[in-house]
């Protein structure tokens, strides 16, 4: 009887130390991004990203990208929301969602989406992959949507 009774007393004592620890998807963390690409036109697209975890997990983001050398000129915000499974060990799986408006010279172009991945946190390193859904609005034909691959390196601070 002792024995048990001390074994619940270590047991709660070190709770708090075996408690799960959300790491760099905890409440109140924020994410910033910088990124450069180009097309297949040799248009150069640059971006910059903010996002903050409302709550563990949980992230609130918007984006923003602008195409230079684009023929007329092209920008687009992106608001959207990301759920990361924090709490899986190793990898860390992700879902979310998004809206994107594209400004095209006088034209504007309205996408929805989603997107699914994971994560993997080496030392100070977060690496992750997964596949990016994107559905034209007010779009009729095939073309209208398509599925693209994402690829992410940052770093935690």
């Amino acid at each position: 009887m002792t024995r048990n009774i001390l074994f619940v007393f270590v047991l709660l004592a070190a709770s708090p130390a075996l408690a799960l620890n959300p790491g760099p998807y905890a409440k109140g963390k924020t994410r910033l991004s910088l990124g450069l690409g180009s097309n297949s036109d040799g248009d150069i697209a640059a971006g910059a990203g903010f996002g903050y975890f409302i709550y563990d997990g949980l992230m609130a983001e918007l984006d923003a990208n602008y195409w230079f050398g684009s023929d007329p000129t092209q920008w687009s915000i992106s608001p959207g929301a990301r759920y990361v499974a924090w709490f899986i060990p190793v990898v860390k799986p992700y879902a979310g969602v998004h809206y994107r408006r594209i400004f095209v010279g006088d034209d504007n172009v309205d996408i929805v989406g989603g997107r699914l991945g994971a994560y993997t946190v080496l030392g100070n390193a977060v690496i992750g992959g997964g596949v990016r859904y994107d559905k034209v609005l007010d779009c009729e034909g095939d073309s209208c949507a398509d599925w693209f691959p994402e690829l992410s390196i940052g770093i935690v601070f």
